[in-house]
């Protein structure tokens, strides 16, 4: 178990702009949709989820904090708010924060999950922040890659 210590905020932000860039990539979302918080339902009374909406959020969360290690991951499905999801997220984390998954963008081919090590995450956090600690901004340049049509 990792030595962090993440609060619940951590947790929801990480929960919310998941479910943010998902609803963007679905075409459902813009940058001036309501923010999502910890009070958001996940009902008919806020974000209107259906039942595929909500497992397939649910399996996001689940995957990328590795809830499924805690035994909790139907917690998530009977949650009725995303503060839930994130207490749910934090309490595995508790127990079994070693590992935390990410997804590709999927720019090069399929969407893929890609597991790391948070302590190793941990590490190259300490390493930027040591390199560019003094810097406000930083900018980054990504080529881009043209395919012949």
């Amino acid at each position: 178990m990792t030595d962090t210590t993440l609060g619940k905020g951590d947790f929801l932000r990480a929960i919310s702009s998941l479910m943010t860039s998902d609803f963007k990539n679905l075409g459902r979302g813009s940058d001036d949709s309501p923010p999502i918080t910890a009070e958001t339902r996940l009902d008919a009374h806020g974000l209107s989820l259906d039942s595929f909406d909500r497992m397939r959020l649910a399996r996001l969360v689940n995957e990328m904090f590795h809830v499924y290690e805690s035994t909790t991951e139907e917690d998530l499905l009977r949650a009725s708010r995303v503060g839930d999801w994130a207490d749910i997220a934090a309490s595995a984390w508790r127990r079994f924060g070693e590992k935390i998954t990410f997804l590709t963008s999927g720019s090069t081919g399929q969407v893929k999950p890609c597991e790391h090590a948070f302590r190793s995450i941990e590490q190259e956090a300490a390493h930027f922040a040591e390199i560019f600690g003094d810097r406000n901004r930083v900018v980054a340049l990504v080529p881009v890659i043209r395919r012949p049509c």
